[in-house]
This record gives C-alpha cells, sequence and structure tokens, in this order.
C-alpha cells in the first residue's frame, strides 16, 4: 500500500493561502511575520484566508 503524504503550507496573506491551494496543499498554517520565526496570526487574516479558499479538509 503506498503511503498517503499530506501536503501542509505556511501562508503569510490571502494570496499565499490561495497560491496554497492551487498548488495542492492539503493544510495551510496561517502565521504572521515569517521573518520572526512565525507568531499567531491577525483574526482579520484567518478569517480572510477561511472565506478565501475552499475546505483543504481530505476526502
Amino acid at each position: 500500500m503506498a503511503t498517503k503524504f499530506i501536503l501542509e503550507v505556511i501562508a503569510c496573506s490571502v494570496d499565499d493561502a490561495v497560491a496554497a491551494q492551487s498548488g495542492g496543499a492539503d493544510r495551510l498554517e496561517i502565521i504572521s511575520h515569517f521573518e520572526l520565526g512565525g507568531l499567531t496570526p491577525p483574526i482579520n487574516l484567518v478569517q480572510d484566508v477561511v472565506s478565501s479558499v475552499k475546505s483543504l479538509s481530505a476526502s
């Protein structure tokens, strides 16, 4: 049986999230300030990402 890999992508913006989804991401990790190691994103970024991408949940 083949191993199923999960592709998780970091997104720092709505554009990142949409591009990740288009590229086949299975999961998103939404962060802010990547240059600082990744911090908890503001709630408005999370809300914007959620409303801009389709569900990434596994089928």
